[in-house]
């Protein structure tokens, strides 16, 4: 992924986390990069940067670091180190990401197959899993 795809899937997959990091400032923050998103799916360029400022919030600093240096979700790099592959299969779980199917604005990662995959909260339609590459 190029730099600037990094921090576009950073603000992809920190909204599912916004209510648990932000509080009451989440709403604000999700329509933000919700709007972003949008802007940078419609071919909009220089959209990270303006990104970037909004998840250097003092809230979300933090999660943002860990994401850019691990490329996932710090959640789903701790579950992804601590899981163990299966029999004849050395490599370790992973959690399947989903995306929003209109403009790839919401990323969330499936930790548990038990758990229902949600609605974008932008377009309210079902997640799909993200295509691999």
């Amino acid at each position: 992924m190029a730099n600037d795809e990094v921090v576009l899937e950073a603000a992809r997959s920190i909204r599912p986390y916004l209510n648990e990091l932000a509080g009451p400032e989440a709403g604000d923050l999700d329509r933000q990069l919700s709007g972003l998103l949008g802007e940078a799916a419609s071919g909009r360029d220089g959209i990270d940067g303006r990104v970037l400022e909004i998840l250097a919030h003092p809230t979300t600093d933090a999660w943002t670091a860990s994401f850019m240096s691990k490329g996932m979700p710090p959640e789903v790099a701790s579950f992804v180190e601590r899981s163990f592959g299966l029999p004849g299969y050395p490599e370790p779980a992973a959690a399947p990401r989903f995306v929003c199917p209109v403009n790839n604005d919401y990323s969330w990662y499936r930790m548990n197959v038990g758990t229902a995959i949600p609605r974008c909260p932008t377009h309210k339609i079902v997640l799909v899993p993200a295509q691999a590459g």
